[in-house]
């Protein structure tokens, strides 16, 4: 369990991938250096 939510805001992630809303593969590190990011995940039981 993480005792304060917002302590990883402000560090750097691992490079990963995700599809986005068109089924296209994003890569986090195609924006690392050239914009601010924030990463929201979602969990469903569906």
């Amino acid at each position: 369990m993480m005792k304060d939510k917002f302590s990883m805001v402000g560090t750097r992630i691992d490079d990963f991938e995700l599809p986005n809303s068109r089924g296209d593969l994003e890569s986090i590190a195609k924006y690392r250096g050239e914009k601010r990011v924030v990463i929201v995940l979602l969990r469903s039981k569906y």
